[in-house]
């Protein structure tokens, strides 16, 4: 599920239909509180799993999604790779519980970034290495 798609989504976004063709706007639907567990997560406007502030807009330049809290509207979809709260939810979705871990050569290197600065990093595999870093912002 997207995460613009969150029941919750409207205490974070404003969702300007208007500026979205009449044949796209299905995918701005909202799930139901009771079809969409949100595992306790906090919204995550940055996330692969959002839609970036004018995906599918009639026009160009056209913004169809605008922040509550204007310090998140440049970090509104867009993620090269999965953040944080993808994999966390992805974990809790098929019960992988012990974390975020990184398991083979095509996960080496990933960025991920969380907005909330909560990141919870398990490097392991038996067979290769890698390193990472945490960069916070202040």
């Amino acid at each position: 599920m997207h995460e613009q798609s969150r029941w919750d989504r409207d205490q974070y976004l404003t969702v300007d239909l208007t500026k979205v063709d009449t044949s796209m706007r299905y995918n701005y639907n909202k799930y139901e509180k009771e079809e969409n567990d949100n595992y306790g997560k906090q919204y995550d406007y940055g996330g692969n799993m959002h839609y970036k502030d004018n995906d599918m807009a009639k026009g160009a330049g056209d913004i169809v999604m605008i922040a509550k809290n204007p310090a998140y509207q440049m970090s509104i979809g867009g993620a090269i790779g999965p953040v944080f709260g993808d994999v966390y939810e992805m974990n809790m979705q098929y019960k992988c519980y012990e974390g975020m871990k990184f398991c083979c050569k095509e996960q080496f290197n990933q960025t991920m970034t969380t907005a909330s600065n909560l990141l919870v990093i398990q490097a392991y595999n038996s067979f290769y290495y890698t390193t990472f870093s945490v960069q916070y912002k202040l």
